[in-house]
């Protein structure tokens, strides 16, 4: 099962400390490695999307999974 934390795609709502983040996009290598995500408006690394996501925070909703 795939976690939103750890690879987002659109759709994916992550909540942490009073902030929501709703991914809208993702950036893609050559080689189809996730380098940048996009949400709300802004965009971050892969590596600071993780960062903010790894303590305290809670996924609202995964895009594309059964709730």
């Amino acid at each position: 099962m795939r976690d939103p934390k750890r690879n987002p795609i659109p759709g994916d709502i992550v909540l942490r400390w009073g902030s929501t983040r709703t991914v809208t996009a993702i950036e893609k290598n050559s080689n189809g490695t996730t380098t940048r995500v996009f949400y709300d408006g802004n965009s971050c690394s892969i590596g600071a999307w993780r960062a903010w996501t790894k303590t305290d925070a809670t996924v609202k909703h995964a895009a594309g999974q059964a709730e």
